[in-house]
């Protein structure tokens, strides 16, 4: 299984579009949107332009799974955030992340000479276990929460340091 990442083009936004609305992505996220297909242009044309962030589809042997942004890079303090989502189903759990992870980790220390990966998730998200086990740090102190639905849910901060 051969995973890359490459920059978002357009011809990739539909089935982002879709994928990012599916039930299955959402209820793992910090929001639920309902996107139509010029709303996600429109995000298209903002990101491409946005010095702050650098957004990519995980590609798995040539074939767009899923994606993969860093935002909120911070060169100051030499920090962004990350997050990710596998849209298509048979590559979950099968090792696509941890794998996209790594490049991305390459990506933050070497390219954009950063030394903090922070990453913000529902405090329930199962994938929060994977992320210890890659190294991440819980922020002990961050006590914050999102309202999806009317509905709040605790959130947790990690934190990695790379490079």
């Amino acid at each position: 299984m051969n995973v890359e990442l490459r920059k978002i083009e357009k011809e990739d936004l539909e089935q982002l579009r879709q994928w990012r609305m599916q039930e299955n992505v959402t209820k793992y996220m910090l929001t639920d949107p309902i996107i139509s297909p010029e709303d996600q242009i429109q995000w298209f044309e903002k990101i491409s332009n946005d010095g702050t962030r650098v957004d990519y589809v995980i590609l798995v042997d040539n074939e767009v799974v899923g994606y993969y942004g860093i935002t909120n890079i911070d060169k100051e303090n030499k920090s962004c955030e990350v997050g990710f989502y596998i849209g298509d189903e048979k590559y979950r759990g099968v090792g696509v992340f941890s794998k996209a992870h790594k490049i991305i980790e390459d990506i933050v220390s070497h390219d954009l000479k950063l030394s903090q990966i922070v990453i913000i998730a529902l405090k329930d998200n199962p994938a929060c276990e994977a992320y210890v086990n890659m190294g991440f740090v819980i922020d002990q102190s961050y006590n914050n929460v999102c309202n999806k639905s009317g509905i709040p849910y605790k959130l947790v901060k990690l934190i990695k340091k790379v490079g």
